[in-house]
């Protein structure tokens, strides 16, 4: 490795340099190092007040929902005179895309379009802060309208299977755990979502009102 302060090669497992005598070693991470990053991070988000939390959610929620997406979400068993003789898990999400994707490529690249408007609704969501300005909607509509559309997409898979599983008395259906968990985080992504806008909405109402004072 080389030393930060002149440059020179120093060994690997060195504690100090054997030419400027500079620290070497990386500081371990210690109460108050671990305080000053929780404080920066907490300026961070200071200008935003109560909405932080909504905004940390959402952002958290947003980025977990694509991946539960992925995992066995639904169970699907073939029942004759009431006995189970097989069972089949199964992400009905994925394979749905990945069957409209390779039947019509049009929707593979809607699928790559729903991934990036997935990034840009993370990176709209933090612009204000990072400029240090006002939250306007353009910055919140995005991800209003992403939780809204993977709320449905969701309703309608669930809807979808549950009639179908009336419809053919062989066949029943059934939520897993991560199904479950697919379906409580797309819900609670829609409530956080609107719960920021709602409480931004407060703030900046309440900002202006002090400004006129």
């Amino acid at each position: 490795m080389f030393c930060k302060n002149c440059g020179k090669e120093i060994n690997d497992d060195a504690k100090y340099c054997n030419f400027c005598g500079n620290d070497v070693k990386c500081p371990s991470p210690t109460p108050k190092n671990i305080y000053n990053f929780y404080k920066k991070l907490m300026d961070f988000f200071l200008p935003i007040g109560n909405a932080k939390k909504w905004l940390i959610s959402t952002m958290f929620l947003l980025i977990l929902n694509p991946f539960l997406s992925m995992c066995e979400n639904y169970k699907f068993s073939e029942n004759i005179t009431g006995q189970n003789i097989y069972s089949e898990t199964s992400s009905v999400f994925k394979d749905v895309l990945l069957m409209l994707a390779k039947e019509i490529p049009f929707i593979g690249f809607l699928i790559f379009i729903g991934i990036l408007a997935i990034i840009f609704a993370e990176i709209f969501m933090v612009i204000p802060l990072i400029k240090k300005s006002i939250y306007k909607s353009i910055y919140i509509i995005p991800t209003k309208i992403i939780s809204v559309i993977a709320f449905l997409l969701i309703m309608f898979l669930n809807v979808g299977n549950f009639i179908e599983s009336n419809n053919n008395e062989f066949i029943n259906y059934s939520l897993t755990f991560w199904g479950w968990l697919l379906n409580l985080d797309t819900i609670a992504l829609v409530v956080t979502t609107f719960k920021f806008s709602s409480t931004i909405k407060k703030k900046n109402k309440k900002d202006k009102e002090l400004e006129k004072q």
